[in-house]
């Protein structure tokens, strides 16, 4: 079973995702903010990161870089979602080093299509 780590402050986003992954194999860690996603992951498995750009507490970007500076998570896939679509803003993720990212609002076949699409064959 594949593990992901999805980071989003608004719950209903958060609710969403949940429900959508019910339907599949993969097992989701929940966390709204990144302080709590950054004290969780050292110990958990993880297969894909699933992160918010505009968090609380720091961007997806700099949450991405942070999560990727953990042994053993160097290659780890993160997609990037936001609400945010400005013609500046969708160039720097695209040049992030971001495996994806998907403007909100999504839908939940494509989210789990792009989810599914990163994740390491089983």
């Amino acid at each position: 079973m594949s593990e992901i780590i999805v980071v989003d402050d608004d719950v209903t986003m958060i609710r969403l995702v949940q429900l959508h992954l019910r339907r599949t194999k993969i097992k989701g860690h929940f966390f709204q903010s990144g302080d709590q996603c950054l004290k969780a992951a050292p110990s958990l498995k993880l297969d894909l990161a699933l992160l918010d750009y505009d968090l609380p507490d720091t961007k997806g970007t700099e949450l991405m870089k942070a999560l990727r500076a953990m042994p053993g998570n160097e290659s780890l896939p993160v997609l990037i979602f936001t609400a945010r679509t400005s013609s500046e803003l969708m160039p720097v993720l695209n040049d992030s080093g971001a495996s994806g990212v998907m403007s909100k609002p999504f839908s939940p076949a494509n989210l789990i299509r792009q989810i599914q699409s990163l994740l390491p064959a089983e």
